[in-house]
């Protein structure tokens, strides 16, 4: 799972604890941010504060940084499966002229790339204007060297399952643009390998983008759509207070809200309403945090466990719910499917036990 977002500053204590509320919800292996605002000595105490590793990556996931520069970094990822990838995080330059200078800067990491690649991150452009609504059409030019960009580097735009715009310029009435800016984008050659890859947007209360995240192995037919890793599991404290059903509701809603007014038409009170929607969103993520700290009669901790994983997990007992992806055979083949790693696990405790 990767998670990339433009966050507009991470300095904000509003947006870094939009970003723990990212990290609880979705359990990303890989985070990019980008445009944080914030130099690399003053980046350790976020990712302290967030429990995330010094690359922004969870603990045990195997990544080397390749090289980066102000506008991308560039890394092999090794799976668990002995897999290796290329993930590359991207800021496109915001201003037009400039824009051939991002483009050749990944023309100048494809070089360097000999594994499956993944790119993704705010491009600040978009490939037609029906990524666009609002404003004054794109030049034909522009959207065009994109399109070649990712034909000659054989990359493919994936789209996101909910959701169609990632970024709004948050004016009032006709000129409010809102414009899909943010996206992953993969090698050809390895995106015939995930099947059941799922790419989505997460809706947010303070960022002017959304982001977005990727999930490498999705659901496959027949499965629960619910992802086990996002499983929201009440306590006995949350269970007995309808406070707590309402927070829980509110923020559902109010992220429905926010998406149903990114992905409708624009109207007079679009921002207005967008405004609203976001500002409720971050109270209740407030609230929430709050609630967490109080349910558990957990002293609130300064700085770095000063977040709702934290809580949860104080409030649970520490219970966590394992689950198998994929076993190992005896000849060191890897499998997925329920039935296999039914069987992989019945030969192995078989042989294990019984007698000579």
């Amino acid at each position: 799972k990767t998670l990339c977002w433009n966050c507009c500053g991470i300095g904000n204590p509003a947006i870094v604890r939009e970003l723990k509320q990212l990290l609880v919800a979705n359990n990303p292996d890989i985070i990019f941010l980008c445009a944080t605002k914030v130099k690399s000595n003053d980046f350790s105490r976020i990712y302290t504060l967030c429990r995330m590793e010094g690359c922004l990556t969870r603990e045990g996931m195997k990544v080397t940084i390749q090289n980066y520069s102000k506008y991308h970094i560039d890394s092999l990822v090794c799976l668990d499966d002995g897999m290796r990838l290329r993930f590359t995080g991207f800021y496109g330059q915001a201003y037009p002229n400039n824009r051939n200078h991002s483009w050749d800067m990944l023309r100048r990491v494809k070089g360097m790339v000999n594994e499956g690649w993944i790119v993704a991150g705010d491009f600040n452009a978009i490939l037609n204007n029906a990524k666009k609504e609002g404003g004054r059409r794109k030049a034909h030019s522009s959207m065009e060297d994109f399109c070649k960009l990712l034909e000659e580097l054989a990359l493919v735009d994936v789209k996101t399952k909910n959701g169609w715009f990632t970024w709004t310029n948050n004016r009032e009435g006709p000129d409010l643009v809102k414009e899909r800016l943010d996206r992953f984008l993969i090698s050809e050659n390895i995106i015939g390998n995930m099947p059941f890859l799922t790419t989505k947007i997460v809706r947010q209360s303070k960022s002017d983008h959304e982001a977005i995240i990727m999930d490498t192995l999705g659901c496959k037919p027949g499965d629960n759509n619910t992802d086990p890793r996002t499983w929201f599991r009440y306590d006995a404290c949350w269970s007995k207070e309808k406070e707590a059903h309402d927070i829980v509701t509110s923020i559902c809603d109010l992220k429905k809200t926010i998406s149903d007014i990114m992905n409708g038409s624009n109207c007079e009170n679009t921002i207005g309403m967008l405004k609203s929607a976001r500002s409720k969103l971050g109270y209740f993520y407030e609230v929430e945090e709050r609630y967490w700290a109080i349910c558990t009669r957990t002293q609130w901790l300064r700085e770095g466990d000063r977040n709702t994983h934290y809580f949860q997990v104080q409030a649970l007992g520490h219970q966590k719910k394992n689950n198998i992806d994929k076993l190992k055979d005896v000849h060191g083949m890897w499998h997925d499917e329920k039935s296999e790693i039914c069987d992989i696990a019945w030969n192995y405790f078989n042989d294990l036990f019984k007698s000579n």
